[in-house]
């Protein structure tokens, strides 16, 4: 709710990602099941759909989720094209979609992390799926040529201030960002 507040007075368009999952994700989770690969990849189409049309639109987003992998943050930002061999299949380069795309990594302990997890309500992910995010996590790098951190900005924020204080230090950073 915080970055729905701070992105309405930008001017900017909010999307938590969590909306985002097919019925069938959502009730793996409320069954206690961690998401793989296979379970996500819809997922992340959507999100990289939402962000390519705000790159078309040359409108600015914020979009809360998370991009656990380095290949998930590949799908995000690659540039979709028709395979010209069927028409029902898509691929996806290693292409940027947009050049203003930050990644906001937000860092904390898992019990931090599962203590809020703990409080947020009506929500289908709970506590007990956080040990499996945190062995799924690849840490941005710069080590790679063809890691995305290399063609990204990426920003590590620690969480162990309050859910206002973190999204005040986003804003200011995409603030300057766009100056």
């Amino acid at each position: 709710m915080t970055f729905l507040k701070f992105s309405t007075q930008l001017g900017w368009r909010f999307i938590d990602a969590d909306d985002l999952h097919t019925v069938k994700n959502v009730e793996k989770m409320l069954k206690g099941v961690p998401l793989n690969d296979r379970d996500r990849y819809p997922w992340l189409l959507s999100i990289h759909h939402l962000m390519k049309q705000a790159c078309h639109e040359n409108s600015d987003i914020i979009i809360a989720c998370s991009a656990l992998k380095n290949s998930y943050r590949n799908i995000l930002i690659s540039k979709i094209t028709e395979d010209k061999t069927s028409s029902n299949n898509s691929s996806l380069e290693n292409v940027n979609l947009c050049k203003s795309v930050i990644f906001f990594h937000l860092q904390g302990s898992i019990e931090l992390i599962g203590e809020r997890v703990s409080n947020r309500k009506n929500h289908f992910m709970s506590a007990n799926l956080l040990q499996s995010q945190f062995d799924t996590l690849e840490l941005p790098t710069t080590t790679t040529d063809n890691n995305v951190a290399n063609q990204f900005e990426y920003v590590c924020i620690d969480i162990c201030e309050s859910p206002t204080e973190i999204a005040s230090k986003i804003i200011n950073h995409l603030t300057v960002s766009k100056e």
